[in-house]
């Protein structure tokens, strides 16, 4: 049994998408899996993109689970989500990956870890990431901060 930590970044101006996950969300946590839930809520554009999400992954990561699940602030969770993912990691987690995309529509099935190339990656419902790596993965988004207007021409 893994336990897991719950990551949400989010803006001011998406609160409305984000209170029923906020709702889901404070529900699991009566299961024992779960030992934290952070949730970041910064503006924009006075906190980096990366700088939101990397504060709500460090403060997950404080509570000390043994995975992160980072979450997009709209995901609508399925009814057994921590047990779902628990069930679907100690099948498929490899001891040499440490982030699965989650609810990704990638077009392929049953791929157990992210094997393809980064640039085919363009979305994903939620994150599951090791903690262990976690204080990496924070110090390489701060070093290669995206800037707002990377997001302005998509």
């Amino acid at each position: 049994m893994s336990t897991f930590a719950f990551a949400v970044r989010t803006v001011p101006a998406r609160r409305e998408l984000f209170l029923p996950l906020a709702a889901r969300l404070g529900a699991m946590t009566v299961d024992p899996r779960v030992v934290g839930l952070a949730i970041s809520e910064a503006s924009e554009p006075e906190t980096a993109p990366n700088e939101n999400g990397c504060l709500a992954l460090e403060a997950a990561v404080a509570s000390g689970p043994d995975w992160v699940l980072f979450l997009e602030d709209d995901a609508g969770p399925i009814d057994d989500l921590v047990g779902s993912v628990d069930r679907w990691l100690d099948d498929h987690a490899e001891p040499d990956v440490h982030l699965y995309p989650l609810g990704s529509p990638l077009g392929v099935d049953n791929v157990p870890a992210l094997r393809w190339p980064i640039k085919e990656f363009y979305c994903s419902v939620a994150l599951a990431i090791r903690a262990s790596i976690a204080a990496s993965l924070v110090a390489y988004l701060r070093a290669n901060a995206l800037d707002a207007s990377t997001f302005e021409s998509a």
